[in-house]
């Protein structure tokens, strides 16, 4: 067996080899991987090979016929190792599509061990995934070709550039603003902030244990990562994942970076701004959009931003609200949502539902604000 990435990354492959004693070795990680060939064709003969997708740069159609052609000619069963990833995602597609069955889609240890375990002892050759098969089987109609996928919005990644910069309340006022436009969204806790246990710790809320979900103020909360695989397979439309502060030890960027819409939240001082660099200053980082919170909206502040922003202005977003209730929504917080979220909206009278929009405006200096409830009394809005 060989696992082609980082050794920090296959350390689970390693250990699940000495534990079987089979031989095994790693083929060094690379953006492409046409650069990766002739390393893993030296090993010769394989039973499995291990490809980790968080190293590729590679288009998923491109990364798909490559690796179906190393693996017919060293006669090795692929594993497409893709924490994360969704079962309509367009790599999954492209892999089935390639004849590639064999996936380790956990994002927990043990369900990463277990998933590795069934597609090296035949159990899912011989029964396949269930639930991935299932899924397909019952959405073939609507899950389009890699090709035809165009703009196909269904998941969305917040993570913020440090902690307290309002990664958390910015997820939340998605879902809330998609679910009062009779849209079917909900949130899904992708970090170790325990944010969602806290909820249960305040008010007795409605829970279902089974698979970690907690519904608070008409939104649907997801806590468990061991129960992700299930959630996903739930009826919404869309799933919005709060991912964290990126320099988490937990933070997991290949299923960051696979969400169809992903958001940075980022300041202005110093400390935020130099937090945002790694995302600034690469390339790799092309699509996602940023969010400058804590930040008023004047022609000398955006002037600073766009310096600041440079090409990636476009994707900018300076919203300059100020929030003291993540579950509160106006409508002047509706109109800017809708020009950050590239999402056609349905139109939403405002006046016939007053009680669905509580009150708060556009944050101006010096101006107070005070929320209509509180779910967490003295703490503050920065997460």
């Amino acid at each position: 067996m060989i696992f082609i990435g980082s050794e920090s990354r296959g350390y689970f492959a390693e250990e699940f080899a000495t534990k079987k004693g089979l031989t095994f070795a790693y083929v060094e990680q690379s953006g492409h991987i046409s650069d990766q060939v002739n390393d893993i064709l030296e090993h010769g003969t394989q039973d499995f090979m291990i490809f980790d997708a968080e190293q590729y740069i590679d288009t998923a159609s491109d990364l798909a016929s490559e690796i179906k052609r190393i693996c017919v000619t060293n006669n090795a069963k692929p594993i497409l190792f893709a924490p994360g990833y969704m079962s309509d995602s367009e790599l999954i597609v492209e892999m089935r599509f390639a004849g590639i069955n064999l996936f380790i889609t956990a994002v927990v240890p043990s369900e990463i061990n277990d998933q590795l375990e069934k597609c090296m002892n035949g159990y899912v050759e011989a029964n396949g995934v269930e639930q991935l098969d299932t899924y397909i089987k019952d959405n073939a109609a609507s899950i389009p070709l890699p090709q035809q996928r165009g703009n196909i919005i269904k998941t969305i990644a917040v993570a913020g550039v440090c902690h307290r910069i309002g990664t958390t309340t910015y997820a939340i006022q998605f879902a809330k603003l998609l679910n009062l436009l009779g849209k079917k969204a909900c949130y899904i806790q992708m970090n170790q902030t325990q944010y969602v246990e806290q909820l249960t710790s305040w008010s007795d809320l409605e829970q279902d244990k089974r698979i970690g979900k907690v519904t608070f103020e008409g939104v649907d909360h997801f806590y468990d990562m061991e129960k992700l695989g299930e959630v996903l397979y739930e009826n919404y439309e869309y799933y919005i994942f709060d991912f964290g502060t990126y320099t988490d030890a937990s933070f997991n960027r290949l299923s960051f970076l696979e969400k169809d819409l992903k958001y940075i939240v980022m300041g202005v001082e110093s400390e935020e701004i130099t937090c945002a660099g790694p995302f600034l200053s690469s390339e790799f980082y092309s699509d996602i959009h940023y969010i400058v919170n804590f930040c008023e909206n004047t022609s000398e502040t955006m002037s600073q931003i766009a310096n600041l922003m440079d090409e990636k202005m476009p994707l900018t977003h300076v919203p300059s609200l100020f929030i003291p209730d993540k579950y509160a929504l106006s409508g002047t917080g509706k109109d800017i949502y809708q020009n950050i979220l590239p999402i056609d909206l349905p139109e939403d009278d405002t006046t016939s539902h007053p009680s669905r929009f509580q009150n708060f405006k556009l944050w101006k200096k010096g101006e107070t604000q005070h929320a209509t409830h509180q779910p967490f009394p003295g703490k503050r809005n920065r997460r």
